[in-house]
Parts: C-alpha cells; sequence; structure tokens
C-alpha cells in the first residue's frame, strides 16, 4: 500500500520525507491492521506483505544486507517515521 503519487501526495518533498510521506505511512500503519484484523475475522491463514530496502540497513558489517539484518531506524531523521512503519509492516 502507497500514497505515494502525485495525485495524493503531491510532488516529492524528500527533505521533508516524513511529513510527505503521511499518508504511506498511515496506510503501512493503520491499513496493515485493518487487513490483519479483517483477515482474522475471515479466517484467512497467511498474510503477504511488500517491504523494500533502501536506506534502511544498519551501518555496521558488511556492505550486503539480508532479510535478517535489522533495519536501521535513524532515529531524529526525516527517514525515522518510514522505517517504523516497515518494521511494523514487517
Amino acid at each position: 500500500m502507497t500514497g505515494i503519487s502525485m495525485a495524493h501526495a503531491g510532488r516529492p518533498d524528500f527533505r521533508h520525507f516524513d511529513r510527505w510521506a503521511v499518508p504511506t505511512i498511515r496506510l503501512r500503519t493503520e491499513g496493515t491492521d485493518h487487513l490483519l484484523a479483517a483477515a482474522e475475522a475471515s479466517g484467512v491463514s497467511h498474510f503477504v506483505a511488500q517491504g523494500y530496502a533502501c536506506w534502511n540497513g544498519m551501518r555496521e558489517g558488511g556492505w550486503v544486507k539480508t532479510e535478517e539484518d535489522p533495519l536501521d531506524l535513524e532515529e531524529g531523521t526525516a527517514a525515522y517515521t518510514s522505517m517504523q512503519a516497515l518494521r511494523h509492516v514487517e
């Protein structure tokens, strides 16, 4: 789920990504919770979520990261709320 589009979020603002990505952050947190509740209520046994990797790997160890490596939430940065939302989905 994403709200990242010119129609919904406007022109990308990477300097204020935390504010620009609010629709996507809400979809990834509140939307995921609603989907999981509906799936559970209707007896669905599996749920597949989409993630992505961009700048969210821990800045320790090697350059190549795997699914087992933790996210770097970069507290205090504009990416922090988006990284929290991705962790919520995962």
